[in-house]
Order: structure tokens, then sequence, then C-alpha cells
């Protein structure tokens, strides 16, 4: 992305942000003002770490990281692991009408880097999170009716709810001068799960209060989806960043419509009837479908024109094969708009396709509150990006650093109302399939968009107990749901909760321990009484690169059961593991992985399945089993570092270190196969005591690098205990040059070791 202005506005931007205020209540009678001016509004951004989208939200109106690399140098990763980000930054575009004044406030502007909306100065004004899954440290116990989150938020959703709160109505010199607070509060919750059905998308779920003093009505909100989804690496290295930015490709899918296909023979429509609350029936043999919420999928969608990243700046990256969208999952909006233009500082080349009949339509970035609004509430659809008959104008290329806006509305808001809103965030895999140019495939997007929304309101469920399910077919014996009840459930089957684990390393090993609360659930979903009793067994599992279907199953356990014969096993029958520890009454399995070579990355997990049901069949449902993505940790074995303490046993690995081999080849360099780079150079300080300093000098006696070791932060983060990485850049941030190398490992109380090595070019 050409960022130039961004960048510096960007800065200026922050340098304000930490430096005053944020935003106050407004008293009664007041309209929406500027609000009294508060000292440092506790800004905060989290990724999603859960499933297999890992998605940067803030809560200040944006998600994704904005191109601040700290603490998360991706916006959204997908799949996880992967080293692919699919955004440079979404954002929460707000519109409406009070009386003559149409107004906008935005989260993220997204060129001048505006933002309008922000939230308190207090702690209790960050980003708060929780979990239904008893392995998390935010786990929500339903028990403890005590909770605080519990009482203002009521239950726990996902396996990670994160829960931001932010309005409009800040104060200067947070915002631009031209402002115009709407006077609204935005509460926002994010759910994500690992469940296989759902790790590929993220549901978003946005409370709008107008929280105006003086009484009046938010007439015509209309809501929009910012996204400048740039496709890139997962780096923090910028040239490469901007380069790989520039050929992204938009549009609008509509998937499953099924209105041109018959109902069967002898199908009978059951339809509810809210003034009778009853069902009516209806002979709907040879009419055209009704079609299911879930199954018709309407999904803005942006991806990499090629998934290639050529630019010799990326080095050697791996393909983006994949696509992520947007779906509106509720409430059912009386128009939708999809618009996207490519933004550029030169005006001829800031462009979007354009609807002559509309005087009014904008052409390009739109800026200020008027032309933002008219966008959102257009109604119309830009044709796709490509693979039509849009013509661009002369000098500007189709394939380009691309934004669009999924708007939707109207909706009046009167004073103290809210309006809810419900999005999903989804990602999908295998669209550059290897089919011809325009042929990509949208089928591994469209499965998640219809999980999105089955996960979302359950077909078949009656979540308010009013005697209605969702609408149905019966067609002979066959009965088939084909919506839920429109009352938000925010559920699906679950497996059993993820094993709580815990690695340790010895020389050439890793420990693998797990406790049995896995063991012990219920699942709603299943009728008794194997509601309580659905838990089968365990698998653990390794990997060299923390990538979902690249890790390797190394063990499986299972239950000694039966089917209700007594005769066939429902599994295998293997038992659990031989090997436990009991504390406290409290018993802990063990899995030694083992021996293997010392100082090579690699990545754990303990995953636990059910039987299906029925039991061991799973005709109606199949087994479900934990993501490895749920607990996966990493380590890298090494000896122990304690034994080092005053021994002079410091080498440096490899010795010498060639710069023409391929050590990535060895899996010694860039182990997760993100992409090589002269970044990922690597040699090992090795049989390092617990604490020291290395330092690294040239022949000449200049001090190239200085390193700082501490194995507890070693292990902590999945590095080894007893040895220090190199990526052989110098502290001016160059490669260094071949020759001979001097170092020296400085222990707390002054002892020292030297030692040298060779860089042969």
């Amino acid at each position: 992305m050409s960022r130039r202005l961004f960048v510096l506005l960007f800065a200026l931007g922050l340098a304000v942000l930490f430096s005053s205020s944020a935003w106050g209540a407004m008293a009664d009678g007041e309209p929406a003002r500027r609000g009294n001016i508060l000292q440092n509004p506790k800004t905060e951004v989290r990724s999603h770490m859960w499933g297999n989208i890992r998605l940067v939200l803030s809560n200040w109106g944006f998600f994704g990281n904005a191109g601040e690399y700290e603490p998360y140098e991706w916006s959204c990763e997908f799949p996880a692991n992967s080293h692919q980000d699919y955004l440079f930054q979404g954002a929460l575009w707000i519109g409406g009408v009070i009386d003559d004044d149409t107004l906008v406030s935005v989260g993220a502007d997204g060129w001048l880097h505006e933002n309008e909306m922000f939230p308190g100065n207090t702690d209790n004004d960050t980003i708060m999170e929780r979990s239904i899954n008893p392995a998390s440290q935010f786990y929500w116990d339903p028990a403890d009716s005590s909770d605080p989150l519990f009482l203002k938020y009521g239950p726990a959703i996902s396996e990670e709810d994160l829960i931001a709160v932010y309005t409009d109505t800040v104060g200067s010199p947070y915002v631009p001068p031209d402002h115009q607070p709407m006077g609204i509060k935005v509460t926002q919750q994010t759910y994500s799960w690992s469940y296989d059905y759902a790790q590929d998308f993220i549901l978003m779920k946005f409370w709008i209060e107008n929280i105006r003093g003086d009484g009046k009505t938010i007439r015509d909100i209309y809501i929009a989806l910012y996204i400048d989804g740039d496709v890139t690496p997962v780096t923090d290295y910028y040239p490469c960043r901007q380069a790989s930015a520039q050929d992204d490709i938009t549009g609008f899918r509509v998937w499953r419509d099924e209105s041109d296909t018959l109902w069967a023979p002898g199908t009978t429509l059951y339809l509810w009837n809210e003034q009778t609350q009853s069902y009516d029936s209806t002979d709907v043999a040879g009419t055209p479908k009704y079609q299911s919420p879930a199954d018709y999928i309407t999904v803005a969608w942006l991806a990499d024109d090629d998934g290639i990243h050529p630019e010799a700046s990326c080095g050697d990256v791996g393909p983006a094969n994949g696509v992520t969208g947007t779906r509106v999952v509720y409430p059912p909006p009386e128009q939708i708009s999809f618009n996207w233009w490519f933004s550029d500082s030169d005006d001829n080349l800031d462009w979007g396709p354009y609807h002559t009949e509309d005087p009014d339509d904008v052409d390009g970035t739109p800026m200020g509150d008027n032309a933002k609004y008219r966008i959102m509430s257009n109604g119309y659809f830009d044709p796709d990006q490509v693979c039509n008959s849009l013509v661009y104008p002369a000098g500007i290329d189709s394939i380009n650093d691309t934004r669009y806006l999924l708007s939707f509305g109207p909706n009046d808001l009167p004073a103290g109302d809210t309006l809810v809103m419900i999005l999903a965030y989804i990602g999908g895999e295998h669209f550059h399939n290897g089919n011809p140019w325009c042929e990509w495939s949208f089928d591994d997007l469209a499965i998640n968009a219809s999980w999105a929304y089955t996960v979302y309101d359950n077909p078949g469920v009656d979540t308010d107990s009013n005697g209605y399910a969702g609408d149905f077919t019966i067609t002979g014996s066959e009965t088939l749901y084909i919506s839920g009840d429109g009352a938000p459930d925010f559920e699906g089957p679950p497996p059993p909760p993820s094993p709580m684990m815990t690695l340790e390393t010895e020389d050439q090993k890793v420990i693998i321990r797990w406790g049995k609360h896995s063991e012990v659930y219920e699942n709603k979903f299943i009728p008794a009484p194997y509601d309580t009793d659905y838990f089968e067994g365990y698998r653990v599992y390794r990997s060299e690169t923390g990538r979902l279907g690249e890790f390797t199953l190394l063990a499986e356990f299972d239950r000694i059961d039966f089917d209700t014969s007594g005769t066939i096993p429902l599994f295998w029958n293997r038992g659990m593991p031989d090997s436990i520890e009991v504390e406290g009454g409290e018993t802990t399995y063990v899995y030694v992985d083992g021996p293997m070579l010392n100082y090579y990355p690699r990545f754990y997990a303990v995953t636990a399945f059910d039987k299906g049901y029925p039991p061991g069949y799973g005709d109606v449902l199949a087994s479900l089993e934990t993501s490895p993505l749920s607990n996966y940790k990493r380590v890298t074995p090494s000896p122990e570092p304690g034994q080092f303490v005053g021994k002079n046993k410091v080498q440096v690995v490899p010795n010498p270190y060639r710069i023409d081999e391929d050590y990535a080849g060895m899996k010694w360099e860039d182990w997760e196969g993100a992409g090589w780079s002269e970044h990922t150079r690597r040699i090992d300080f090795i049989n390092l005591p617990p604490e020291c300093t290395i330092r690294i000098y040239s022949l000449n006696g200049d001090l190239v690098r200085t390193l700082k070791h501490h194995a507890s932060a070693n292990m902590a983060s999945g590095r080894a205990a007893s040895a220090e990485s190199w990526n052989l850049i110098s502290r001016d941030v160059e490669a260094i040059v071949s020759g001979l190398y001097l170092f020296s490992v400085e222990e707390p109380n002054g002892r020292t070791q030297v030692g040298k090595f060779l860089i042969l070019k």
C-alpha cells in the first residue's frame, strides 16, 4: 500500500493519542457533544487465538493492527500459523441523520487515519475476556452467578469472548476538528471457537446505543464494515508489506439460491404463524424452494489475485491460497450496499466504480461525513473488481490495493434505545486451487459462512421456549428443519473440553502431562444417559509448524467400553495411558516423546474426542475432537542449563556457518516454513548457564551484537533453556560479513568464557 501520507499522519496521531483526553458522559438535556477531557483512554488491541482465524480486535472501533506490529505482527492470519495476513485494517462506520445534520462516526477513516471512537480511561475500560472452556485462564464458571462480567453481560458464549465498550462522544484533541458526535455508545463482543466446524469464522456482535442527552432520535442509521484487506506475508518488514499489498481483488457473492429448484413430491412445509402461535402446513410439492437463512449466503470477499508474493523484498514466502469475507447475520437488512475503491494520493488514481445515473455517487475514497453517508446508503452493488465487463479509466490497473465497504440499513434509533447487529468474519481455504483465472473456489468460504449462521441460530432449537423451533418440511418420514427460531443460540455441539496440558523438556526429550477434566462434562445436544458420559479418549500430536493439518499423531488412547449389547467395542479399547502421576488426589497422564535432536523447535498438543452419536457409530453426530490449536504449545528440547554454571562448555552451532548451505532444507532455519530471508539465518550458542550475557566481536575488537540469555524466559516462550539463537544481524541492523568472530559469555557473578566461530561465504 502506498502510505507515505498515512504513515506521517499515523505517527502524529499516536503522539496526540497518548498525551491527552478520552470521552465524557452527557448530562440529561444535553445534545451529543465532545466530552469532558479525560486523561489517557485505555486503548488496547487483542487477538483471537483459539480458532483457525487470528483476528486482532481493538476497543476503539477498528480491527487489525493497522501497521503497528506490536504485540501482533498479523491483523488477520488465516489459517493460523500460515504466516499469511488478509487484513491491514477494518473498522466500524455508523452514520445517521439528526435534525438536518448528516453525521458519520468511524472507528477508523482508513485513509487520513481519523479515529472518532474511544474507550474510557479506567482499567475497567480495557478489553475484557472470558471463555466457556475450562482450559482457558479466562474460564467463566456457570455456577458463579456473582461474576461481574456475568452480571453485566450475561453468560460466556464461546471459547474466546472479547468484550469492548467505546463511544463517539470524544474530546479534543483525539478527533478531527470537524468531528460532530452522534451520541452513540458501542458494546462490542466477538466470539471464537476451536471446534472443527466453527474454527474458520469469528462472530461479531454490536450493541449500538443512543446516549444523546437531548432525547433526539437518530434517523436513518446505516452501519458499515470498512475493510482494507491487504493480503501480505505476516512480517514486520514494511517494504515486503507495502509491495505485496498492491494486487488484491474483491467482489460480492451469492450462493445456494435455490428459488429456481422445486420441492419434491409429497413435501409439506410447516411455517410458524405468529398470530395463532402454531404451525400452518402447506403442500409445496413442485413449487420453488423456501430458502434457509443459513444456506442463502451473501458475502463480500477479498483475496490475493493469484496467491503468490513474488516481491523480492519478501524473500521465499509461502502462498496465500485463502480468501476472507464478511456476512451480515442479523438483522435481515432492508438494504445492503457493497462498494469498493482504490485510495491514492494522486486524484487521477483514486477511483471506484461510478454510477453515472446518480450525480451524487462517490467516485473513489469517500472523504467527509456527507460522502461517507452517501456511499453507505446508496444501495448499490458494485461489480466485482475483475472477471466482468467493468471498464477502467486509462492509467488505472484493475489489480490494485483495494478497500470495500459492506453497509446496511436504514434503522431509526430513539434516545435510550439500542440497535443490535451481528456479523461474521469468515475465512475460506483453497481459493486458488489451480483452476484457470476467474474460476476460483468459494466452496470452503460458503461452508464456513453457512456454519456461521447455523451457530448463531440452531435449526430445530426452541431457544426461547415459545413452541417455535424453526420452520421445517416433512417429506415421507424425513423431517428437515429449514431455519432456527430467530432467537440467538451462539452454540453448536461441542467436543469435550480441551485438556489442560503442560510441557517439560530434558536432554533430547519432551515430557507431556495433562489432567482428566476433559472426561467429565455435559453435552446437552446428546440425549441421556450419554449427555454426561460422552467422553471417549485422547490423542497426542506433534508438529514442526503449528499449522492445522500439519500435526502428526504420536499416540491415541480411548476408554474400554462397548455398545448396548456389551460385546462390540465403541472404538479400539486401547485404554488410558499407563504412565500416570497422582498428587493431592488429582490424576495426571504422562507421555514422553524422544529421543530427538536438541535445539529443534516443535509444537505439541493433546486433544480429547467423544463417542459420537449413537455412541461408536456417529450416524446422527460424528465423533468430535478438540482442535490441536486449542492448547498447542511450542518447546525446544535442550540440556538442563543449571549443569553449565561455572563450566567452560559453551559452543556455537553450526561452526563454521556456511552461507551457501541449505539450512532451511534441514529445518534449522525457517523451521516453521514462514519463508526464508536474510533475517532467518541462525546460529546457536549452546550449553549456556541459566543467566548470562553474550557479546560478539569482530577480530578488530568492535562489538557486533549483544544477546541476553534468560532460561526462564526462553522456556516460557518455547525456546531452548540452555541455548540462544542469533540471526547474524548486527546491532546496526545489517547482515554481517564473512570472517572469524570472537564471543564472550559472562555470568552474573562475573565469570566469563570466550570462544570463536567462523562465517564462510
